[in-house]
């Protein structure tokens, strides 16, 4: 098995004598000259930063469209990036959207400090630079827990955001956060897909698998473990794209160009890919902004690597349950809403990495190729 010789980077074990063991002393020791204090009303405009990925940005959709229909007058904002923006644009429950400029962070500055918020909320707390920018633009600030600089918030977690062990959704810690620190009420909810920009009705299956390779290294099979894969999907009618003309990507077309049962083709931006994701079956990905965007369409079996699979499976406002393990110790979990999600991993102690990375990244390279495909065969046979 792939973990046998796996060899944990210093970064990942620093990172565990941060966040649990004796170091965590330097937390209680802020926790008891700065205990986190809550908000004690009900903010009137409040400001979310959201300035990362794609698949954290959609984990939070939900939670602010609850929010809004808890709290009809509550103006919610969001500061996000270049890269996830198109997942907040023409949402009629945000009111205003700022782009962090990376470029010009002072230019960021005075344009928050201009819309005078009662609160900030820091859904990334991985940049201390820009926590500190959002602390000056607002007098509260609230977020999780940050080694050694917990003090920076009004309001804190005990945890980080993303953590070894967790299994709670990322939507249910966001949510988590608003009920203790504001006060705030999710009594209603809306369960169905968020965008009322993409059209949802039912094509015809011209595919029975969209398969998206795209996602960063460290998630990733290795590629004689994907080539593994892709031959045994030949028995189905499979659509491949990438996150860009990538060499394996080009390898692969080149490989299977005789192959009547493989599609190939590249879009510009996730947005393209939905039309082509309603006329397919099953879409099959890597843990990522692809899986919880394309997620909303069509139903996902999701491999996922370096992160807690509980913790981000393909959102479906439900949690996941255990669906299958295999001998070699991968499992596999389901959502227990409409779409049924699928997501498989190999738990390991050094899981999440946050992104250090390794060479041997047992996470996902323990997943066999046959396990994937008995998912796929129990749902499309």
């Amino acid at each position: 098995m792939k973990h046998e010789k796996h060899k944990v980077p210093f970064k990942v074990k620093l990172y565990r004598l941060k966040n649990t063991g004796f170091l965590t002393v330097t937390d209680k020791i802020i926790n008891k000259l700065k205990p986190p204090k809550k908000y004690g009303d009900i903010p009137e405009e409040i400001l979310f930063n959201r300035c990362d990925k794609i698949g954290d940005a959609l984990v939070t959709v939900p939670v602010l469209r609850d929010l809004r229909l808890n709290h009809p007058s509550l103006t919610i904002d969001v500061l996000c990036s270049e890269t996830n923006y198109f997942v907040f644009k023409d949402l009629d429950f945000i009111n205003k959207i700022h782009i962090y400029n990376t470029q010009d962070p002072t230019e960021t500055e005075w344009m928050l400090k201009a819309e005078k918020y009662n609160a900030v909320v820091d859904l990334v707390g991985m940049d201390k630079k820009l926590t500190r920018m959002l602390k000056r633009c607002s007098p509260f600030i609230a977020g999780a827990r940050l080694f050694g600089f917990s003090w920076i918030y009004d309001y804190y977690f005990n945890t980080n955001w993303v953590s070894e062990y967790d299994s709670v959704p990322m939507a249910k810690k966001i949510e988590k956060l608003l009920k203790d620190c504001f006060g705030f009420k999710f009594d209603k909810r809306q369960t169905g897909q968020p965008y009322k920009n993409y059209d949802s009705y039912e094509l015809e299956k011209e595919f029975d698998i969209l398969l998206h390779l795209g996602t960063g290294k460290i998630r990733r099979l290795d590629p004689d473990i994907e080539e593994e894969l892709l031959e045994q999907l030949k028995k189905y009618k499979v659509l491949i794209t990438d996150g860009g003309a990538t060499e394996r990507y080009k390898y692969y077309r080149t490989k299977y160009s005789g192959e009547k049962n493989m599609t190939f083709r590249l879009y510009n931006s996730l947005e393209e890919i939905y039309p082509d994701t309603l006329r397919s079956k099953l879409v099959l990905c890597y843990d990522g902004g692809q899986a919880h965007f394309l997620g909303q369409f069509t139903r996902c079996i999701v491999m996922v690597g370096s992160l807690s699979l509980k913790q981000w499976g393909p959102y479906d406002f439900s949690e996941y349950t255990l669906y299958k393990k295999w001998a070699n110790g991968v499992e596999s979990y389901i959502s227990q809403s409409s779409k049924k999600h699928i997501a498989i991993s190999f738990p390991i102690w050094c899981s999440p990495c946050f992104n250090v990375g390794c060479n041997t990244r047992p996470c996902i390279n323990n997943i066999l190729p046959e396990e994937v495909v008995e998912l796929i065969d129990s749902i499309l046979c």
